[in-house]
């Protein structure tokens, strides 16, 4: 939704007798006319991406795991639970935005390449004029899932389509019951607790930093993440590989990881989540350049409210090791 207020429909009274003489000879010399436009998100994004962040993860807690096939190679996974997660998203999106498109991982190819043009694609296509959409993964963490282990979450985020900025997004812990959510501009949330964290940057330093990292399935970010575990080992507290990104992006963001960096992931593998720490204070970057991170960047360095300087020195630590 959009407010456009233009300077001119305000009555006389608010102008005042020196502005109405700046108008006058303003507007009649140089026909300025001075408008600001102010976009406002509806809060019913970020009510919708929580009710279906729930229901998927609700559905994901109460299925049997079994293997469905394989994707890209042995690493990367699919269950039938995928693909019955991202029925109940879509449902309960279009339910509510029927003319929403949404982008989802089971909906396209395996492989960087194919994540890469299907992103592109949802964000420069018309879609008959929608004005946000939407960007899922419905089970992030399979492998964790299909051992039973404990630790898989849906990731839901939605986009502004003109702006290409994240707006709304939610993460659903189904096991724990937590549920991470964050809105542009209101703060981030776990379940019903606003995450506040007031930090001294100074303090947070990468020797005593719990850091978390992952490991795609492609055989480059394979390599990155032999190069950066290697190097990693003994310059911070501890390292954490979780299995689902969507969940170590939420941790970073209530600080219970310091730092978070993987080589190469999807939009639907970040979007919520990078949001959700942009929200409590911290930010994302890329490994190669330090610039934050946009919607379309695939690697990513994340760091929690106080911890700008420590991630200096740990992507100066990756970059060293030939993580670029």
């Amino acid at each position: 939704m959009q407010i456009k207020v233009s300077l001119l429909s305000l009555p006389p009274s608010f102008r005042g007798r020196k502005l109405m003489r700046n108008l006058f000879f303003g507007v009649l010399l140089f026909n300025v006319v001075w408008v600001q436009t102010l976009t406002i998100h509806s809060p019913q994004l970020l009510t919708v991406a929580k009710q279906a962040a729930i229901a998927a993860g609700v559905l994901i807690a109460a299925s049997t795991p079994a293997l469905k096939q394989t994707k890209l190679n042995s690493r990367d996974v699919l269950t039938q639970t995928d693909l019955n997660a991202e029925r109940v998203i879509k449902e309960t999106i279009l339910a509510t935005f029927p003319a929403h498109p949404i982008l989802s991982e089971e909906d396209v190819e395996p492989g960087a390449a194919c994540s890469a043009v299907a992103l592109d694609k949802f964000l420069t296509l018309d879609h008959d004029n929608a004005e946000y959409g939407w960007i899922v993964d419905p089970l992030d963490g399979t492998t964790n899932f299909l051992h039973s282990l404990e630790h898989s979450a849906p990731s839901i985020a939605c986009v502004h389509l003109k702006t290409r900025e994240v707006v709304a997004g939610a993460i659903f812990d189904p096991y724990k019951k937590e549920l991470f959510h964050a809105s542009t501009g209101k703060g981030a949330f776990l379940n019903d607790v606003k995450v506040t964290q007031k930090l001294d940057q100074a303090t947070l330093v990468l020797s005593q930093s719990l850091v978390a990292m992952g490991s795609p399935p492609a055989k480059e970010s394979l390599e990155m993440s032999r190069k950066g575990s290697s190097v990693l080992m003994d310059k911070v507290s501890s390292l954490r590989m979780t299995g689902s990104a969507a969940l170590m992006l939420a941790y970073v963001g209530i600080a219970r990881f310091d730092a978070y960096w993987e080589y190469d992931l999807s939009s639907w593998d970040v979007s919520a989540g990078n949001l959700f720490i942009r929200e409590s204070g911290g930010d994302v970057v890329t490994i190669s350049t330090g610039e934050s991170c946009k919607i379309d960047d695939r690697q990513i360095l994340a760091f929690r409210n106080g911890g700008k300087s420590m991630s200096n020195e740990l992507r100066a630590t990756l970059n060293n090791a030939g993580v670029i």
